[in-house]
């Protein structure tokens, strides 16, 4: 499940692993949902289905320049993948690759 960067309230719903059946909701079939109310209890409103990567924050090519550029000072502060991760606003896996193509040139 992700959070759609469009609206906080609307969830996304991709299917990772299969061990019975067909493989229905990969990144570019995900189920959108909005978390609602139905009486008493929060539920999942089905919207659409649509692509992951609607809903993923973009970034211009100098933004991530910028990132990739501040992710390898705070690691040179000591700050871990994870910290770094958090602090941008990124996954760790993003930060890890940033900083290997950093560091190979």
């Amino acid at each position: 499940m992700g959070e759609s960067q469009k609206d906080p309230a609307i969830k996304y719903l991709k299917q990772i692993k299969v061990r019975y059946g067909a493989f229905q909701y990969p990144s570019e079939n995900v189920m959108v949902c909005k978390i609602g109310k139905d009486s008493n209890f929060s539920s999942f409103q089905f919207m659409e289905f649509g692509r992951e990567s609607d809903h993923l924050k973009q970034l211009n090519p100098s933004d991530k320049s910028e990132i990739k550029e501040k992710a390898f000072e705070l690691k040179k502060d000591g700050y871990s993948n994870v910290k770094i991760a958090e602090e941008l606003g990124v996954s760790e896996g993003a930060v890890r690759k940033w900083l290997k193509q950093i560091e190979n040139g």
